[in-house]
This record gives C-alpha cells, structure tokens and sequence, in this order.
C-alpha cells in the first residue's frame, strides 16, 4: 500500500480566506431633480434682474424729471433739502412792495380785510393781506357775545335760524356742536381738543367731559376800539421772531 505524506505548513503559508469589501450604496438623483434646480435657479436670476431693473428706472425717471425742471428754482432746492422757511417782514418792507397798499395793487378783498399784490426789492412778487380795522365787524361782535351769554344762560337754542325750527332739528346735535366750538376757543392749545377728539364729539362717540371758559377775545372786545390806531403801532408791537432771536445773539 502506498503511503500518503502530509506536511504542515506555517500560518504565513497558509491560504487566506478572500475579504469581500462592500461599499456603501451610491445614491443616483433623479433627472427631475436637476431641473427643478435649474428652474429655481433661474427664477431667481430672473428676480435680481428684476430688481436691478427697477432701480435703474427709477434712477433714470429721477433725472429725467430734473432736467425736465432744471429752469424752476423749487427743484434744486427741493432735491438739496434747501428748502425755505417761513419769511418775516416788517410793515415797512410790505408798504413799500406794496406801494403803500395802492388801490391799483388792489387783488380782491375777503372777510378779514382787502389783498394787494406787491413787488420786493429783490423782484419777489408777493400777496399781502391787510386786517381790517374798522367797525364793520361789530355785527360780528355783538353776535359772539351773545352767544356767549345765551350760552352761559343755558338759552343757546335760541341761536338756531328759525327756518331749521321748520325743518325739525335734534337739540342733542346742536347743544354738542356749540359746545365744540367753545371749547376750540380756550386761550391755550392744551385747553383744546384735538381734531381727532373734535370728530369723536360730534359724532356723539364720547361724552363731553369738560367745559368750556369764557374766550379770551371776548374781554377784549369790550375794550374800546382806538381810532388812532394803525398798522405801524400793531406791527411794532409784534416783533418779527427772527429779530427778535437775532437780539438776543451777540
């Protein structure tokens, strides 16, 4: 019988068993992916150029529309933030633009007194309105104080024009709506309502609350007019509020 031989061989010669190396799985997009990407990506393309666009024509508009009004002098100063403030004249200055109130710088007259067209030194034409002061006005006057007294007497109805007594009126509305007006003639500002309060009375929103204090005009037309009395008097005792700030700078 033949023999079988056997050797044993080391570990480092010894068969090693193959390593299967699995790698993780790859993830493969869908086609529709990249074109919603797309689609997104050019929608907003599309916004900035939107925007840029926008700017740009209202930065063109802008210039067109000062060019369009270089030759007007409100436009510069508009567009340099130099705009002007309320100016100050004395009487003087408004008497000789006016030519001392000619008749034939007359423009029209008002309820307050007659408007003249004047012209200043530097070639400004200007409106100027001068106050009456005569009586014509007592009828006026005679009538505030009436009503005051009705007022005060609690008889205000009687101010009503009778022919809205034939019509029918609510004594409610009229009560409150010359309660109104007395309140909006209280001396200092913080006495007065505001226009937003005002609305809320009159509309019967809120109850009125305060009452009103004799006007401060009131005591003075009981004083006896002066026929003396001019404009050169009023205007210099009111002093112009630039000199009067400028005095006071040294």
């Amino acid at each position: 019988m033949g023999r079988v031989s056997s050797w044993l061989l080391p570990d480092s010669l010894s068969p090693v068993p193959s390593k299967v190396i699995l790698g993780e799985p790859k993830f493969h997009r869908s086609p529709l992916f990249y074109i919603l990407l797309a689609i997104l990506l050019l929608l907003l393309i599309c916004l900035i150029l939107l925007v840029l666009f926008r700017k740009h024509i209202k930065i063109f508009e802008l210039a067109k529309f000062r060019q369009k009004t270089k030759g007007e002098a409100a436009t510069p100063e508009y567009f340099s933030g130099n705009l002007r403030t309320i100016s100050y004249f004395k009487f003087q200055t408004l008497k000789k633009a006016t030519k001392n109130f000619h008749a034939q710088n007359l423009l029209g007259s008002g309820g307050f007194g007659p408007v003249y067209k004047g012209k200043l030194v530097d070639g400004r034409m200007i409106a100027v309105k001068q106050l009456s002061l005569d009586k014509s006005q007592q009828g006026e006057t005679e009538f505030l104080a009436e009503a005051w007294k009705l007022y005060e007497r609690s008889n205000v109805l009687e101010l009503v024009d009778p022919k809205l007594r034939q019509d029918g009126f609510v004594e409610k509305d009229v009560l409150q709506a010359i309660h109104v007006a007395f309140l909006c003639l209280q001396a200092y500002p913080t006495m007065r309502p505001p226009m937003s309060q005002i609305v809320a009375m009159l509309t019967c929103k809120v109850e009125l609350v305060s009452t009103p204090t004799k006007p401060v005009f009131m005591e003075r037309m009981r004083r006896k007019p002066d026929d003396n009395l001019s404009w050169e008097t009023i205007s210099g005792s009111f002093p112009s509020p630039i000199l009067s700030d400028s005095s006071h700078i040294k």
